[in-house]
């Protein structure tokens, strides 16, 4: 099945560290994608510091395998990082399909 979505931000490099982390634009929808031809990466949320009086706190981890992408539904102020820069994200609209 297709999934449709409209663009709402440029793409750009995951941090790969905590401290470097993206909220994405403060989206609710982003899409992750691992650029990579051979190799898995793993992708990490968090709550961002100082939202409910957390310091990062991990709220999910997936691993993306060589050229895979998904659609990430997470809070505005969750931040999202990476343990490579081939993964990519973006800011997207709920995806219809």
């Amino acid at each position: 099945m297709a999934n449709f979505f409209t663009p709402k931000g440029v793409e750009a490099a995951a941090g790969i560290k905590a401290e470097d982390a993206s909220n994405v634009g403060k989206t609710k929808t982003a899409r992750a994608v691992n650029t990579h031809a051979s190799n898995a990466y793993v992708l990490t949320m968090m709550q961002a510091a100082g939202v409910g009086g957390t310091t990062n706190v991990d709220s999910a981890t997936i691993t993306l395998a060589p050229m895979e992408s998904v659609i990430v539904f997470k809070n505005p102020t969750d931040v999202l990082f990476a343990n490579n820069a081939a993964i990519k994200l973006s800011n997207v609209s709920f995806p219809k399909g």
